[in-house]
């Protein structure tokens, strides 16, 4: 039985319902589709929005870490000028410690942004030159 005998059997009323049950169907499936897709975007938008916020905060935890050594650097050196040669051992200790976790929020920093090596190595040299 050719299909052009089905549909031509069938009245007005039917073809018109039978299209918009298709176009129903149609719509459903463009829907469902555009709703995937979207939540795939949302996720990916939650987790770039979660990695700068990260980023941020690391960032701001290492400039932290610089005022302090600059602070303690500052102190040292005014702590050397009047023989407060204790004071100077403990600047020195703290500085010490300070370095280690500049470091390691460098090192945090780099594995989150992998492509900001280089800028992330003069960072690195500027600290050490402090």
């Amino acid at each position: 039985m050719p299909r052009e005998s089905l549909f031509s059997n069938l009245s007005l009323a039917g073809k018109i319902t039978l299209l918009l049950g298709l176009m129903g169907v149609v719509s459903m499936a463009i829907i469902g589709y555009a709703m995937v897709h979207m939540r795939q975007m949302d996720e990916q938008y939650r987790t770039l929005i979660s990695l700068e916020s990260e980023l941020a905060q690391s960032f701001g935890r290492t400039g932290v870490l610089l005022g302090e050594s600059q602070r303690i650097v500052h102190a040292a050196h005014s702590a050397s000028q009047g023989a407060a040669a204790p004071l100077a051992a403990e600047a020195s200790q703290r500085l010490r410690t300070l370095q280690r976790e500049f470091e390691t929020e460098l090192n945090d920093i780099a594995k989150d942004i992998p492509h900001q090596g280089r800028e992330l190595m003069g960072v690195r040299a500027l600290a050490e030159g402090v």
